[in-house]
């Protein structure tokens, strides 16, 4: 993830980018699934650092998508942390937005942005989950 997130910088830089690439929405969803996937400390953080450093300075090049909010969604599942499910609730909520603002046609809620909320409920132990993940499953149902 370190090093993805290295190249993924590197190459917005221009730094020794003789072949003159530069990364799009589906390299910095690479790069923020690295994150989702990674066994260190702290990488749900990490992971929503360069999605709003991303937003904030490179908005014009890369588009945050569903998908974006999808591996956030599960970096916080699997990050043990309290506020976990709240945090992927969130991004649920996110990629809700997204979809419903019609600036892109092919934009969809699907159903792992559910099961990533849910997931981060379940690990999380609390006396919400339950309830949270009843009311998510009955959401999912709906989505074809």
């Amino acid at each position: 993830a370190h090093q993805s997130e290295e190249l993924f910088w590197k190459l917005l830089r221009q730094e020794d980018n003789d072949i003159g690439v530069l990364p799009d929405t589906f390299a910095f969803n690479c790069v923020l699934r690295a994150w989702s996937k990674s066994m260190d400390g702290g990488v749900a953080e990490r992971a929503e650092k360069l999605l709003s450093k991303v937003q904030k300075e490179h908005s014009e090049e890369i588009l945050i998508d569903p998908t974006s909010h999808l591996h956030l969604i599960y970096a916080w599942a699997h990050s043990g942390r309290r506020k976990s499910p709240r945090e992927a609730e969130r991004h649920l909520e996110q990629v809700r937005l997204l979809c419903n603002s019609g600036k892109r046609s092919d934009w969809r809620l699907k159903k792992a942005h559910f099961n990533g909320t849910i997931l981060a409920w379940k690990k999380s132990n609390d006396n919400k989950s339950a309830m949270n993940n009843q009311k998510l499953r009955a959401e999912s149902d709906s989505i074809t």
